[in-house]
């Protein structure tokens, strides 16, 4: 089918929100988080979604969202949870409908942004948390790999890969594009 916008995909702290809400904002289309959609078809926050139904129903959830989007929405910049690549299906549909930018960061980088978002609890166990997202980055990298670009928004202010995403990616963000 048509392509019906921009995915964007990475682990926190890549830049996914700021750079996502960016690019709707100047191509004049909505910004959507996958697990905002989640919520509202489970009828409750990710955090109690996961201790009461667990991550089968999660999983769930997250394809009749990708789902939902595609068919309800022409055009959308969608940022998606970081895990979703280790789920095939999902990611193909993914792949399949978006036209998809892995941001990516090296270690360090995300660690410091998801600190300065506040979230202090990397900083308790450092350098094991260090080792962890070393990790997680080297699964996940084949599975992110996958997308259409790969950003790196390591030693980029802001300004200049919101810059580089524009142009990358603007043409895949109007219908007209695909002779609609």
């Amino acid at each position: 089918g048509p392509v019906k916008g921009v995915a964007l995909i990475g682990l926190r702290g890549a830049g996914k929100t700021t750079l996502g809400k960016r690019l709707a904002e100047d191509v004049g289309i909505p910004f959507i988080k996958l697990s905002e959609v989640i919520e509202q078809l489970a009828g409750m926050d990710l955090h109690e979604l996961f201790s009461l139904r667990g991550q089968k129903a999660y999983r769930r959830l997250e394809m009749e969202a990708v789902k939902y989007v595609q068919q309800n929405y022409d055009n959308v910049v969608l940022e998606i949870g970081g895990s979703l690549v280790s789920e095939k299906e999902t990611y193909n549909l993914v792949l399949s409908h978006f036209y998809t930018v892995w941001l990516r960061t090296d270690a360090e980088e995300h660690m410091n942004r998801v600190i300065a978002q506040g979230d202090t609890r990397p900083m308790e166990d450092n350098d094991q948390a260090m080792e962890d997202l070393k990790l997680i980055l080297k699964e996940r990298e084949p599975f992110y790999k996958a997308a259409n670009l790969t950003l790196d928004t390591s030693g980029q202010s802001v300004e200049q890969s919101a810059q580089i995403l524009m142009n990358k990616s603007r043409c895949y963000c109007c219908q007209w594009q695909w002779g609609q």
